[in-house]
């Protein structure tokens, strides 16, 4: 699981960001999954790649509670 997990939004994105997990030496790291949605997270966005620390999603519905 990453730590430090930081988010940022404006009127219709958010970028989220993190640090690896404190144990990555120790587990294989292949990329981190993001799930959101209105209500229920019903939209998944797959990262591969260990080095990606950083996504931002756009198109969200201004005033809309994800």
């Amino acid at each position: 699981m990453p730590e430090n997990v930081h988010w940022k939004t404006d009127d219709n994105s958010i970028t989220l960001w993190w640090d690896p997990p404190a144990t990555a030496d120790e587990i294989l790291v292949r990329g981190y999954t993001i799930s959101y949605g209105i209500g229920t997270p019903n939209r998944r966005v797959v990262i591969e790649g260990a080095n990606t620390n950083a996504f931002t999603i756009n198109k969200l519905g201004k005033l809309k509670f994800y």
